[in-house]
């Protein structure tokens, strides 16, 4: 696990409608050594008008939310971010944001930056499984006590997890696909070794000296058997789908549109393609779960600080591509480090 021993964490909650004053014994106009440009005076006129603490010493679990919380009560969708995937006390911070969400704003479903299969055999199988055992469905980074802790919430609060990630994080939906496809009768030769072969095709794809002609030879029989599958799946289906049939379906179109991008990027080698690619798969998910599986729930959203920004001016970015299907009723929050350092 990554380690970061933090010095002091500032949430900025900027455009807040309601102006909070900052309390005595912080200073928000104090140079910052390192970049002294960061805190001009107008930065610190706005921090003097806009900060809020939440607390005031290394007391994690002592920290008061419910001034944040109360801000987005009325947002459909609430994104909250990490300065990097794996740090304790970043996750021990939003840990408490996200008790203070459920309880002032109702929000009851949260998705993680992790996949969208994997993560839906957790949700379809949590009552069964243990904190930790839940944790496995994501990015092995996060397998941590801390996210084993916001299982356990999770599964008190009654609250429904998700994944959104293109990317595959575990080999749980091998399990799912399996079972809806056998409850369909479909062949199983036809999809045994679907999953292993996707793995394989993943690690060379993700290989720097991967070479395109090649890797499409070999993955354009992959792409036309995961195809056939979802065919076969969609057969017979116009009365209506259910959630583990939607979830699968959804999986497999994701497998596809990553063996597809990442050709692409074999192809180009342009990083910042590949990128968007991804973020703009994963804002798809997100959409197509808030408006297919919990149509009128409120959503709460776990990823990097990088994904959930609302405007990047490098790159196009998920959070950017999420504001113009949301607008006003979506709210993004980063979380970063004031000091420290991690491995």
């Amino acid at each position: 696990m990554i380690r970061l021993p933090i010095v002091a964490i500032l949430i900025i909650a900027l455009g807040f409608d309601s102006c909070a004053q900052l309390k005595t014994g912080q200073d928000p106009g104090v140079t910052n050594k390192r970049n002294p440009e960061i805190l001009t005076p107008q930065v610190s006129r706005f921090l003097q008008k806009k900060a809020v603490i939440i607390c005031k010493d290394d007391n994690i679990s002592g920290a008061d939310w419910d001034m944040v919380a109360s801000q987005v009560k009325n947002k459909r969708i609430v994104l909250l971010g990490e300065v990097n995937h794996g740090s304790k006390e970043i996750f021990e911070w939003r840990n408490g944001l996200i008790r203070s969400l459920h309880k002032i704003t109702g929000a009851r479903v949260i998705l993680f930056e992790s996949g969208i299969g994997e993560l839906a055999c957790v949700e379809l199988g949590k009552d069964t499984m243990s904190p930790a055992q839940m944790t496995l469905g994501f990015f092995e980074n996060w397998r941590t006590k801390e996210f084993q802790s916001l299982m356990e919430f999770i599964k008190t609060s009654n609250m429904a997890v998700g994944g959104f990630d293109v990317q595959r994080s575990g080999r749980s939906f091998d399990k799912l696909l399996k079972k809806v496809a056998g409850e369909k009768k479909i062949d199983p030769v036809l999809f045994t070794n679907l999953e292993e072969r996707y793995g394989l095709a993943q690690r060379d794809l993700s290989n720097k000296k991967a070479v395109y002609d090649s890797l499409k030879k070999e993955t354009s029989g992959l792409v036309s058997d995961y195809q056939g599958i979802y065919d076969l799946l969609v057969k017979d289906s116009t009365a209506g789908c259910s959630t583990e049939l939607l979830y699968t379906l959804r999986t497999i179109s994701n497998r596809i549109g990553y063996i597809n991008y990442m050709l692409r990027f074999t192809k180009d080698r342009e990083f910042g393609k590949r990128f968007a690619a991804r973020d703009e798969m994963m804002a798809a998910n997100i959409i197509w779960v808030a408006e297919n599986i919990y149509k009128k729930e409120k959503i709460i959203v776990v990823a990097h600080n990088y994904h959930i920004a609302r405007s990047n001016e490098s790159e196009l970015v998920m959070g950017e591509m999420l504001s113009r299907k949301y607008g006003k009723e979506m709210y993004s929050i980063g979380f970063f480090a004031g000091g420290g350092s991690y491995n």
